[in-house]
């Protein structure tokens, strides 16, 4: 029992003969590890020599699949050929579309914002990210006139939608050039939760009323848009709070979203004229 503990106190005095370790230059440590490692805390890191995120850690992130821009292709994907489907089956019904050819639209213009989303540069530039969320926006609009021609109250939508965009694009130059990218990425979440907050109301509202006979089929949808328009709600209070990092499509929240709601709700809603905006660049 002796011996161990002579040698543990042994090489307690060699190392406090040898004396602090020396620090590492800043200058070294900014040539070995590059770039931002934000999310993995270094398990080992101890006193000022090491820093918190330090280059070991480096290769354990990199493993981590970069999922987020995956997904959004195949929602791209997927927008594109269910509005495909609906256009054509608009074609075979002729004179009655009873919508269709709108939701095909609506399908169209939030696939199109999902490719914006991908090419875009990083949040803060305009452009297409401007372009992307005017459309984000007419998208669930679009649905929304699909929806009242569905049930045999034709209204026109080109027009009505190509003021939508103008009046929202102008919104979001003025938006930008008054209190800046912040703001005008929080109109779009708070836009859209306003939005889906009113389809809510409008399918419970449909359910009692003109939509008896499919009371099922809109208690479904308004759980759905309820979703949509709580994650969006969500959105525009992160981005108050914690600014451009919460539009990080590696974030916690976008990737949650992305997995959590998109994925298993996108298949039933897609089909019948619901998408979520929550994940474009919003």
């Amino acid at each position: 029992m002796d011996m161990p503990m002579k040698k543990r106190r042994t090489a307690a005095a060699q190392a406090a003969a040898r004396g602090p370790l020396p620090e590492v230059p800043a200058e070294l440590l900014d040539h070995l590890v590059k770039g931002p490692i934000g999310g993995l805390r270094c398990q080992h890191a101890h006193a000022a020599a090491i820093p918190s995120d330090c280059g070991s850690c480096r290769s354990l992130q990199a493993r981590h699949p970069m999922v987020a821009s995956v997904i959004l292709g195949m929602l791209c994907v997927h927008l594109l050929c269910f509005c495909a489907m609906f256009l054509l089956i608009s074609k075979r019904l002729r004179d009655k579309k009873m919508g269709t050819d709108v939701f095909a639209a609506g399908h169209l213009l939030l696939g199109i914002a999902y490719i914006l989303q991908l090419l875009a540069p990083p949040p803060g530039s305009w452009g297409m990210s401007i372009v992307n969320h005017t459309l984000t926006l007419c998208a669930p609009v679009a649905y929304v006139f699909g929806a009242a021609r569905f049930f045999n109250r034709p209204i026109p939508v080109l027009y009505p939608m190509l003021a939508l965009a103008a009046v929202y694009s102008a919104a979001q130059v003025l938006v930008e050039a008054v209190w800046g990218t912040e703001a005008r990425h929080a109109l779009l979440a708070a836009s859209c939760a306003l939005l889906f907050l009113a389809m809510t109301l409008g399918l419970l509202y449909g359910a009692r009323t003109f939509a008896r006979d499919l009371r099922l089929e809109m208690i479904v949808f308004a759980i759905l848009v309820g979703g949509i328009c709580g994650l969006n709600a969500a959105k525009f209070m992160l981005i108050l709070k914690g600014g451009m990092p919460a539009l990080d499509m590696q974030g916690q929240f976008q990737t949650g979203v992305l997995h959590l709601y998109v994925i298993p709700g996108h298949g039933a809603a897609a089909g019948r004229g619901l998408a979520d905006p929550a994940a474009p660049d919003g």
